[in-house]
């Protein structure tokens, strides 16, 4: 048998402790018993429950709060589409470029010095997975990259702000919930 010990002072009766007649030698007064199973709920969803009237019941959770931790969620997502790489047509053929911050500054170096060609590194989306290597890249093709480039972040930028707008738009917790990147 489980008995969980909670603090009745306070409002939201949080969990204190759990404790067990396999276990301990004495349980502290003024516990409310528990089953195996309500137990095992107490494990699985830590934080998450508290005790009222006499019986565990589900933490609700201020939709503020679940809107937040979705927004931050798309945010992730965000990044990770940002640093996911682009394609281009600048030498020709599709090439996949490298996203991260330092792949764009260089991109956008090279179209600033406008006089010379640069390496830019790119992977052949054609070939295989292994093909990823500097290419020589003219002014005009560096330019057309950065374009390209350019065009992708906007897209994740506008895929974001537009998933941010609908979470701040819900008004439930399923709403919330259905908004994924």
């Amino acid at each position: 048998m489980y008995h969980v010990q909670y603090d009745s002072e306070k409002v939201g009766n949080n969990i204190l402790g759990i404790f067990s007649d396999d276990v301990h030698d004495s349980i502290p007064a003024g516990c409310l018993q528990i089953t195996d199973d309500q137990w095992q709920d107490l494990i699985d969803n830590n934080g998450l429950r508290r005790i009222e009237n006499d019986a565990v019941v589900v933490i609700d959770h201020p939709l503020e709060n679940i809107k937040a931790d979705r927004i931050s969620a798309l945010n992730e997502s965000f990044v990770t589409a940002l640093n996911g790489g682009f394609d281009s047509d600048a030498l020709g053929t599709t090439h996949k470029y490298d996203s991260e911050q330092h792949n764009r500054d260089w991109i956008q170096a090279s179209v600033v010095s406008g006089n010379i060609d640069e390496l830019i590194t790119c992977d052949d989306k054609l070939a295989n997975a292994d093909s990823k290597h500097p290419r020589v890249h003219t002014v005009s093709q560096s330019q057309q990259a950065m374009k390209d480039g350019m065009t992708a972040l906007l897209a994740h930028k506008t895929k974001f702000r537009t998933l941010r707008d609908s979470v701040n738009a819900a008004t439930t917790k399923a709403e919330v919930e259905a908004i994924v990147w």
